[in-house]
């Protein structure tokens, strides 16, 4: 914390306070938090920037989370980069109305925005807490996470906690993006075009983009899609043929409830699976939950309503089959879209028919097959005609 107020009132910035003054008010002044007003203390050293500490004793919301040298860094960094745009940003701008401070504070075309950059893990109610202050007060947040929350595990692959789905929002094209921001190569990175397969394990495209070269607008701008679809389909693929109780990868209720009504995970056709935009809200795999709109649903073959998908759904959480995942309040979305997202893909494919998108007809039933041979070749036809095309509307918008 670089901003404190001292017993007579006045705000201290350590930016803009010379050392030999801030040697002398150090054992002869008190400071307070402009936020709790609580008393903090003021350190100085030699291996970290000047700052005030909330006593351990404090009950800010700021004062269990102590400040790092990454975090003192990044927000200044970012203030900086800001400031050469044109904005004018403030360091840890105090909002009063909600007792809350932001990293940092700024208006875009008449909005107000605060600029929180996360290194550590908090509750999720607190995240949920600040970010709805923020709204309620016609404030937009933007939230950041440090780049040491990245969890790379290949190309396109990811494992992502339900901590990282907290930081998703939608970009100017209503895109998903999780933005995170490097202090020591100072760059935001960017990951694009999620494509969630199990609860941790995801798809994504990662992009770079350095201060000195981007502007805020082009920080949070999707790049070009690079994601094959047969990174998906196989991704989804080994999922299924793995999906035993041996490996783990479902629950043991998921798979007595498959094989009392003769189905088996590698056995799952490829119209079970597939990737919608609104899936992230989900954080039962697409493969568990499409299977449950699969027995409670089509595999009758008589008409339906979207209503009563929904309570398929619905009846599906109650009972713990299905998990929801929370993510960030200022995004515009809910999981019961996915349903419906699912719906319109199935559509496409001529399974369903509807001509006001809220009554089904089963065109055609989604066929299971026992043969694994059958299977591979069926769902490898299936995925050269739709694969790319599902991809791409699911990624981009397209029809």
């Amino acid at each position: 914390m670089l901003l404190a107020r001292s017993k007579e009132g006045k705000m201290i910035d350590l930016r803009n306070t010379p050392t030999y003054v801030l040697t002398g008010i150090r054992s002869q002044d008190q400071f307070f938090c402009p936020e709790c007003k609580m008393e903090v203390i003021l350190k100085a050293g030699r291996k970290r920037i000047t700052h005030f500490a909330h006593k351990k004793s404090g009950d800010c919301l700021e004062s269990y989370e102590r400040e790092s040298q990454n975090h003192m860094n990044g927000k200044l960094l970012i203030y900086d980069w800001l400031k050469t745009q044109g904005f004018r940003p403030q360091l840890e701008n105090l909002y009063p109305e909600i007792r809350q401070r932001a990293d940092i504070g700024f208006s875009l075309n008449g909005l107000k925005y605060a600029l929180e950059y996360q290194c550590s893990i908090i509750p999720e109610k607190l995240f949920i807490q600040r970010t709805e202050n923020y709204l309620q007060s016609g404030i937009r947040p933007l939230w950041i996470l440090s780049v040491d929350h990245l969890n790379r595990r290949g190309n396109n692959q990811f494992i992502l906690s339900d901590f990282h789905y907290l930081f998703l929002q939608q970009n100017a094209t209503g895109n998903w993006v999780l933005p995170f921001f490097c202090t020591s190569s100072k760059s935001f990175i960017t990951l694009d075009f999620l494509l969630p397969i199990t609860a941790k394990n995801s798809l994504g495209q990662l992009s770079i983009k350095k201060l000195s070269f981007h502007t805020l607008s082009e920080a949070m701008k999707s790049p070009q899609l690079q994601i094959h679809h047969k990174e998906w389909e196989q991704a989804v693929r080994r999922l299924k043929n793995q999906g035993n109780i041996g490996h783990g990868l479902f629950p043991q209720h998921f798979l007595k409830e498959l094989y009392l009504a003769a189905m088996y995970p590698a056995h799952l056709p490829p119209e079970i699976g597939l990737p919608v935009k609104h899936g992230l809200y989900i954080s039962t795999s697409s493969v568990q939950w499409q299977s449950y709109l699969y027995l409670d649903i089509l595999r009758h073959q008589q008409p339906f309503t979207l209503d009563e998908a929904f309570y398929s759904f619905k009846k599906r959480i109650n009972r713990k089959h299905i998990k929801l995942r929370t993510i960030n309040p200022s995004a515009d979305g809910h999981a019961f879209i996915a349903v419906k997202e699912y719906m319109v893909i199935l559509q496409k494919l001529s399974i369903l028919s509807s001509d006001d998108g809220y009554h089904y007809l089963v065109n055609k039933p989604i066929l299971l097959n026992e043969k694994l041979d059958c299977i591979e070749k069926s769902t490898k036809s299936f995925y050269l005609q739709f694969g790319k095309r599902i991809l791409h509307h699911t990624l981009l918008g397209k029809k």
